[in-house]
């Protein structure tokens, strides 16, 4: 076959692994504005997080976890407000979504922390560089536990969708 050679791929509906009626609410309410949002929030939220542990662990001495720690810790209220007010407008009860939003929080943090360690114990990286090092693998976690679980579209908004 070569290079130039177009695959017929079946496009039945039991060839896709997401149902064509869900497909197109899937993909509305995965990647919309609010991903963006999240984005930016996550960015503003990384920056001061960031700027939070580097400031304790130079200027206070610090260790690494403990900086991390209070890093995220003061970001987690501003980080819930805006993401539920401004990236998903979730519209639910205000307490249920912040369990859901402090059990996913947690979630990336534990992964988050996971990687900081393995770089620090076992690649035998700089705390600082080990820091910044862990923030993907939190932003990826925070933002599908964020967007599926801790702030879900609401029935009225997935109606909405076309």
């Amino acid at each position: 076959m070569s290079r130039h050679t177009r695959l017929n791929l079946p496009t039945t509906p039991s060839a896709t692994l997401i149902p064509p009626s869900r497909a197109s609410t899937f993909k509305s309410v995965a990647f919309d504005i609010s991903t963006l949002k999240f984005l930016l929030v996550g960015g503003a939220n990384t920056i001061f997080g960031l700027l939070i542990i580097y400031l304790l662990k130079w200027q206070f001495w610090l260790d690494d976890i403990t900086a991390n720690a209070i890093g995220y810790a003061l970001g987690i209220l501003l980080s819930f407000i805006l993401n539920k007010r401004w990236s998903f407008q979730h519209d639910g009860a205000i307490f249920p979504a912040l369990i859901r939003f402090l059990l996913v929080t947690a979630l990336a943090y534990i992964s988050n922390l996971a990687v900081v360690l393995a770089s620090i114990n076992l690649l035998y990286f700089n705390g600082y560089l080990a820091q910044a090092l862990g923030i993907p693998l939190y932003t990826i976690v925070s933002y599908l536990g964020s967007r599926f679980y801790a702030f879900p579209p609401s029935q009225q908004t997935m109606r909405k969708t076309p």
